[in-house]
């Protein structure tokens, strides 16, 4: 079975090319988001709109979810806890990024309050963080500056019948100041 580049970037087993401290953080305002994703949708769920009772409801599962994927040890009385991080731990980072970016705007669409923001904000933040991480390192110095050496050349000639700019035919400045003239 030949095997492309996309698939082999997509196993859990190859290792990730963000730095540890990005990966961790990550892992960490991710558990975070969905435990206080879980706290202010039940919170929110003694509200007296309907509106806001659903908010808190489904920012409850989605902070049940979100601690489902990031931390499965916290969910392990669940026989299936481990299928859905091992789920997404295959999937590319950008796919977290999005899913995370979901459930942080949806509840946020029906009803605004301090605990769902406080829920939803930290879901965008990690959203935001997984994002980053799926960008990659940043450069080498040498590369950076073999690669800002070859940007200065033009690689691309945007007219092809270009002429250089005849004069009118004109007087030219000389600087002098005609004599007679009195300013």
């Amino acid at each position: 079975m030949i095997r492309t580049q996309n698939q082999n970037q997509n196993e859990p087993n190859q290792p990730d090319e963000s730095s540890w401290m990005i990966s961790t953080l990550c892992k960490v305002v991710g558990t975070l988001a969905g435990l206080f994703g879980i706290l202010g949708g039940f919170i929110s769920l003694f509200s007296l709109s309907t509106n806001c009772i659903f908010a808190g409801a489904l920012l409850t599962v989605e902070g049940f979810a979100m601690t489902l994927i990031e931390a499965p040890c916290f969910c392990i009385f669940l026989d299936f806890s481990s299928i859905p991080s091992a789920f997404f731990d295959r999937q590319a980072h950008y796919v977290r990024a999005i899913v995370y970016l979901l459930f942080s705007v949806i509840p946020f669409m029906f009803c605004v309050g301090f605990a769902l923001f406080l829920g939803c904000g930290l879901m965008l933040i990690t959203s935001g963080l997984y994002l980053m991480k799926s960008l990659g390192r940043k450069a080498s110095r040498q590369e950076m500056a073999a690669n800002a050496i070859l940007s200065t050349s033009p690689s691309a000639v945007l007219v092809q019948n270009e002429q250089p700019m005849a004069g009118s035919g004109g007087t030219k400045f000389t600087g002098e100041v005609p004599s007679g003239v009195v300013y």
